[in-house]
């Protein structure tokens, strides 16, 4: 797998895949994936940025910050998760003199649509998961099938990401947002306790919140 220099983004050989298959061939039009990439020891801070597609991003190591839309930037660290899409206005990346190791993968297609409605797209939170040790070597496979250009591979890789995010996203109370996201919510819990009028039919949904991060 070619590698690339680009002192901007990293002090180490990154790599980014961005092939062009033809969409006549694929045989799954509803969701396609674009371009993926590994950014070991990025350093790049980015604010006010854009993006044309929704991405998927995995910090595998480090630390940073992520907000959407100028809101409060959410602390990232080894094993966070979160996306990107379009229309919005990102502000991204690790601390000042630190760096984090990121992978990412952007896609296109009318199934996002299904996938927002399931609930598969976090949208604008910092998240994670249970089990995050195997995360690496799937966006591995997905750069591999897609490094060849084969349409019968980014196929693979479409499904591949279906199945990420059925993973990562589709786990109910699993995914959960990082520690100081987690801390907000019981602040806000428990001002409702103190404050709001008691509702029984409520009562399961704290608990759900407050589990440990």
């Amino acid at each position: 797998m070619s590698k690339l220099m680009d002192y901007m983004i990293s002090p180490y050989p990154i790599r980014i895949i961005d092939p062009k298959v033809e969409a006549s061939k694929l045989k799954l039009q509803s969701i396609r994936v674009g371009q993926v990439g590994h950014l070991p020891g990025r350093t790049l801070f980015r604010m006010g940025v854009t993006f044309p597609h929704w991405a998927f991003v995995y910090v595998a190591a480090g630390a940073g910050t992520y907000a959407e839309n100028g809101g409060r930037r959410q602390p990232v660290r080894d094993g966070s998760l979160f996306f990107f899409r379009p229309g919005c206005i990102y502000d991204f990346g690790p601390s000042p003199d630190g760096n984090w190791d990121e992978y990412y993968i952007n896609f296109t297609g009318s199934r996002i649509k299904e996938w927002r409605e399931a609930g598969l797209l976090v949208e604008g939170t910092v998240f994670r998961v249970e089990e995050t040790h195997h995360l690496g070597a799937r966006f591995e496979e997905v750069m591999e099938w897609m490094e060849g250009g084969n349409p019968r591979d980014a196929d693979r890789a479409a499904l591949a990401l279906e199945g990420m995010l059925l993973d990562c996203c589709g786990l109910g109370e699993n995914g959960r947002p990082d520690a100081e996201d987690s801390m907000q919510l019981i602040r806000e819990d428990l001002h409702s306790c103190i404050y709001g009028e008691f509702d029984a039919s409520q009562d399961g949904a704290p608990q759900q919140r407050l589990s440990p991060s």
